[in-house]
C-alpha cells in the first residue's frame, strides 16, 4: 500500500464544480481506491474491522483535502454496502463489549461447545489442523471482545517462554506448546486466551474503546509501554525482582487474572480435568 508521499499531483485540485469522482485526480482516485473492499468481503467483516476500514478512508480524505464532500466520495468510490455502513458509522462507533464475566463465560462455552478443541480428540489432529483449529478459535474470541482478531502463528522459542503479542495484529505461541501432554494443552488455552487479553487492551487504547469501564482501560495505558502511560512495559525478568516487576504490571495482572479465570470456569464446566 502506498503513502501519500508516493503520489505526485495527489494535493487538492482547484476545481470546486461537479460531485463525485471529477473532483478527484486520477491518482487521488487511485489513492483512494486502495481502501475499497468487496461487497462479499465487506459482508463479512467485523463491525470492529470496518469501523477501523471507515476511519482509515475518511484520514485520507482528510490528507486529500478535497472540495468533494465526503458523503460523495463514499458513495461514489466505495459502493452502496461501505456508503450504507458510513452512513450508519455512529452505530459503529457505540459498540460495547460484554463485561469480563460475560466475556469468561461466552469464551468458556466456545471451548465447551467445539468437540475439536476437546483434549481427547485434540491430541489425534495434525499440527497444521491444531494451527487452523486456534486461529478459528481466535477469530471467535475476537467477536466475542468486539475487537479485531489477530493472526496466530507459532515458532520455535525458549522452553521458558510461551507466547507474546506483538501490537502488530499478530499473536505468537510457542511450537511446543502444540504437543500432545495435558498440561502443556491447558497452558495452550491459557496462554491464547491470555494474549488475546492483550489484544483486546491494545484495541481499547488506540483503535476503540468498547471496554465498560474506561478506569481500567486508563491503568493498562499506564504499563502499556508506548510512551502514553506513566511506566515504561518492564520485560527484564532475569532476577526475581525484575519478575515480581513484571508480574505487577497493569496490563499483566488483568490478563493473568483473565485467562485465569477463563481456566476455572472451564474446570467447572468439564471441558477441563
Amino acid at each position: 500500500m502506498y503513502g501519500l508521499e508516493d503520489y505526485e499531483g495527489i494535493r487538492p485540485t482547484d476545481s470546486s464544480e461537479g460531485l463525485r469522482n471529477e473532483c478527484l485526480s486520477k491518482v487521488q482516485l487511485e489513492y483512494m481506491q486502495e481502501l475499497q473492499v468487496p461487497a462479499s468481503e465487506w459482508h463479512e467483516m467485523q463491525p470492529e474491522e470496518q469501523l477501523v476500514q471507515l476511519n482509515d478512508i475518511i484520514d485520507r480524505y482528510s490528507e486529500l483535502g478535497c472540495k468533494i464532500e465526503l458523503d460523495a466520495v463514499f458513495e461514489s468510490v466505495y459502493g452502496s454496502e461501505m456508503y450504507e455502513t458510513y452512513q450508519n458509522m455512529e452505530l459503529l462507533e457505540h459498540v460495547e463489549a460484554p463485561n469480563d464475566i460475560e466475556q469468561i463465560e461466552q469464551i468458556s462455552d466456545v471451548f465447551s461447545s467445539c468437540d475439536e478443541l476437546r483434549y481427547e480428540n485434540w491430541e489425534n489432529m495434525l499440527v497444521s489442523e491444531k494451527v487452523k483449529a486456534i486461529n478459528q478459535l481466535e477469530q471467535q474470541i475476537a467477536q466475542i471482545e468486539c475487537r479485531t482478531p489477530c493472526q496466530v502463528r507459532f515458532a520455535e522459542m525458549e522452553p521458558d517462554e510461551y507466547g507474546g503479542y506483538g501490537g502488530n495484529g499478530d499473536i505468537t505461541l510457542n511450537e511446543c506448546l502444540l504437543e500432545n501432554d495435558i498440561d502443556t494443552y491447558k497452558e495452550l488455552i491459557d496462554t491464547i486466551v491470555h494474549e488475546g487479553r492483550h489484544a483486546y487492551q491494545d484495541y481499547n487504547m488506540h483503535v476503540q474503546e468498547v471496554h465498560p469501564r474506561h478506569s481500567e482501560v486508563e491503568s493498562w495505558r499506564d504499563t502499556w509501554g508506548d510512551g502514553e502511560g506513566k511506566w515504561t512495559y518492564w520485560s527484564d525478568c532475569r532476577t526475581e525482582l525484575g519478575q515480581r516487576l513484571y508480574e505487577q504490571q497493569s496490563i499483566e495482572i488483568d490478563a493473568r487474572n483473565f485467562a485465569g479465570d477463563v481456566i476455572v470456569d472451564l474446570t467447572k464446566k468439564g471441558f477441563l480435568a
